[in-house]
């Protein structure tokens, strides 16, 4: 709600939380830094309840905030993970992720505020290399809108219901974009690439393409 500003350094090494003091100024309260060499950030999100994710290379580190300063909370490491680029958080407060090795959706533990892997979604069950955005479908558990880098999905506890090309795919450089699915009310989905239009309807789990610009071809 426009208190807190999260950012990193071009060096992808560093993240500066800033928090809003007098109006219209934020002030620098902590500073968290990443050492470990080819370790480099790749997102920074933070929870309702104010916890900050950090996420890179095969990692998601976890800070909590304790008597107004943050302090290191949980780090989650998996070999096979690469670029983590994309974080949000879930309607029942967990968070997913996605980036180069699918996606990931994360639950606290029983009778602890620690996170787990609740599941996990590979590349090779999707057949494309890059889930870049995600967004939780409203009313169904465990089901998600998935864009890939090539083709979008519609998955449902694991399955892929339905899934759909996108033939002229995402441009690499522009994977570190975020939103391209908008949510225009409870049923409809829709994603926007290079000129086309693509319309998921969750209750028929179905996708629509349309063409804006085939006559002009801008």
């Amino acid at each position: 709600h426009s208190k807190m500003i999260l950012s990193f350094d071009d060096d992808k090494k560093k993240v500066s939380v800033y928090e809003k003091s007098i109006k219209p100024k934020y002030k620098l309260i902590h500073q968290f830094e990443i050492c470990p060499p080819n370790y480099f950030i790749w997102y920074a999100f933070m929870l309702s309840n104010d916890l900050i994710l950090i996420s890179g290379r095969r990692f998601i580190i976890i800070y909590k905030k304790i008597n107004e300063k943050y302090s290191l909370h949980q780090e989650i490491f998996k070999s096979d993970w690469a670029e983590i680029i994309n974080i949000k958080e879930l309607k029942n407060g967990n968070f997913a992720s996605c980036g180069w090795h699918g996606f990931t959706s994360f639950k606290q533990k029983n009778y602890s505020d620690k996170f787990e892997i609740d599941y996990e979604i590979e590349k090779s069950l999707l057949n494309d290399y890059w889930i870049i955005d995600f967004m939780e479908i409203k009313d169904k558990i465990n089901s998600f809108i998935l864009c890939g880098r090539k083709r979008a999905f519609i998955i449902n506890d694991k399955n892929v219901i339905n899934q759909i090309n996108f033939n002229e795919g995402i441009n690499y450089k522009s994977i570190h974009e975020r939103n391209y699915i908008c949510q225009f009310n409870d049923e409809i989905f829709i994603f926007s690439t290079a000129q086309i239009i693509t319309l998921v309807n969750i209750r028929e789990n179905k996708f629509k393409q349309t063409n804006l610009l085939e006559e002009t071809n801008e």
